[in-house]
C-alpha cells in the first residue's frame, strides 16, 4: 500500500516524503513489534496495530528512497 498525498495539482507519495534513518529507528524503538497481551483492552490492540502500520509503511518508503539513491541523512 502507497498512501498518496494531494499537493496542489501533483500527487505525492509516501516515496517523495523525506525520511530519516534516525525517524525510522526512533519509531522501531519506541513503537516495536509485539505481540498483544490477553489481558489488552481489544481498542488499545487496534490503535497499536495501526501505529505498527505506520512505522512498517514509513520503513519500507525509507527502504525504497535508499534503493532509488534518495538518501536523506
Amino acid at each position: 500500500m502507497n498512501p498518496v498525498i494531494a499537493v496542489g495539482k501533483r500527487r505525492q507519495t509516501l516515496d517523495d516524503v523525506p525520511i530519516s534513518r534516525e525517524l525510522i529507528d526512533w519509531l522501531e524503538k519506541t513503537i516495536p513489534e509485539r505481540c498483544p497481551d490477553s489481558m489488552d483492552p481489544e481498542r488499545d490492540i487496534w490503535i497499536y496495530a495501526g501505529k505498527r502500520s505506520l512505522v512498517r509503511s514509513l520503513a519500507a518508503a525509507f527502504a525504497r528512497q535508499q534503493n532509488k539513491g534518495n538518501v536523506i541523512q
